[in-house]
């Protein structure tokens, strides 16, 4: 693996039981989509929880 110039940080937090589950469900999902070739973006928030979303090419964007 090459340095490009960037650093990285790894920090290590332990979950409550609910997050660590909702966590993996969704890694197993996005390895599935990845898997496939297809992109996805990963949104948490309060109201919806975790949800992933395609990501839109820049062709579409533009």
């Amino acid at each position: 693996m090459e340095d490009a110039g960037e650093t990285m940080l790894l920090i290590a937090v332990e979950l409550e039981d609910r997050y660590q589950r909702m966590l993996e469900t969704v890694a197993d999902s996005l390895a599935q989509y990845r898997r496939q070739g297809i992109p996805v973006q990963v949104r948490m928030d309060e109201t919806q929880g975790v949800t992933l979303q395609p990501e839109l090419s820049e062709a579409l964007v533009h």
